[in-house]
C-alpha cells in the first residue's frame, strides 16, 4: 500500500506541530506495518508521481495548499484522510487584543466578555472582510473543503466536536488519534522525583502563563511551578505581569 504525506511547502523551514505529527505518525506506521510505503509529498507534482493509495493530509488550516492536494487525490482516485489540526483561534485573538492595552485573561468575568467580543468580531468580519477566518466566505469554502474527505483524524473528541461547531458540519467519519509524548526525549517514567510541574511554551498571554501561575499559588495546592519559554518584545509586559504575580507583588 502507498500513502501519500501531503504537507505545506515550507515544512522543512517552518517546524510547527503539524510536522511534529506527521513525522511521528510516518515512523510509528513504518515500524508496525512492513507492507506500507509512505512518502512525503510537498507539491502536487510529486502527488501524481507517486500515484498512491491513500492521500493523507496534514493542516485543514492551510486551505489553498491542502485544497490541490485533496483535488489532485480525487482525480487519482485514491482515498483521502485528514488530520485536522484545527481549534478555535477566537479566543486567542480576544486575549491578544485585550493583552494590548494591559489587561490579561484571567478569571471568570472574561468568559462572559469573550461571548460579547464573539459576537462582535462575527458582526466586524461580515463588514469589514477581517479577520478572515470569521467570515462567512471563509467558513463556506473551509466547508466545502471538508466535504470530500473520507475519513477524518482529529486530536480529540473536543477537535472534532468544535470542527463540526463552526462549520456547521455534523461529520461522524472520524477516529480521534491523540497527540502523545516521546519517552526518549521526556523521560517521564523514570523520573522518581516528581514535583510540582513544568510548562514549555512562549511567555504570551495565549498560552495563560498567568492563570497558571495563579492555580499554582493556591494554599490548598502550594504546587512548584517552572516556566520555560522565550518572549518577544511585545509581550515583556506579560512577562512582568507573571513576575508580579509569582512573587506575590499583586
Amino acid at each position: 500500500m502507498k500513502v501519500a504525506y501531503c504537507i505545506r511547502k515550507n515544512w522543512k523551514t517552518a517546524h510547527g506541530g503539524d510536522v511534529v505529527q506527521m513525522l511521528n505518525t510516518k515512523a510509528e506506521i513504518e515500524k508496525g506495518y512492513n507492507n506500507v510505503s509512505i512518502q512525503i509529498i510537498d507539491n502536487v507534482a510529486e502527488l501524481k508521481t507517486f500515484n498512491p493509495d491513500i492521500v493523507h493530509i496534514f493542516n485543514m488550516q492551510t486551505l489553498e495548499e491542502s485544497n490541490e492536494y485533496l483535488q489532485e487525490a480525487k482525480d487519482m482516485g485514491a482515498k483521502t484522510v485528514l488530520s485536522t489540526i484545527y481549534w478555535d483561534m477566537s479566543h486567542a485573538r480576544f486575549i491578544v487584543n485585550f493583552a494590548k492595552i494591559g489587561l490579561f485573561s484571567t478569571g471568570e468575568c472574561y468568559k462572559k466578555m469573550y461571548n460579547i467580543y464573539n459576537n462582535a468580531e462575527s458582526l466586524i468580519a461580515s463588514i469589514f472582510g477581517k479577520p478572515t477566518s470569521a467570515t462567512k466566505s471563509y467558513k463556506d469554502s473551509v466547508r466545502k473543503f471538508l466535504l470530500e474527505f473520507d475519513w477524518y483524524l482529529p486530536n480529540s473528541e473536543e477537535e472534532m466536536q468544535i470542527v463540526n461547531k463552526i462549520f456547521n458540519t455534523e461529520y461522524k467519519n472520524y477516529t480521534v488519534i491523540p497527540n502523545s509524548v516521546d519517552f526518549n526525549k521526556f523521560p517521564y517514567l523514570r523520573n522518581f522525583e516528581r514535583k510540582g510541574f513544568i510548562t514549555a511554551a512562549r511567555i504570551e498571554p495565549i498560552k495563560n502563563q498567568l492563570q497558571i501561575v495563579d492555580i499554582c499559588k493556591d494554599v490548598d495546592l502550594d504546587l512548584d511551578l517552572t516556566l520555560v519559554g522565550g518572549v518577544t518584545p511585545n509581550n515583556l509586559n506579560y512577562l512582568e505581569a507573571v513576575k508580579r504575580k509569582a512573587y506575590g507583588l499583586t
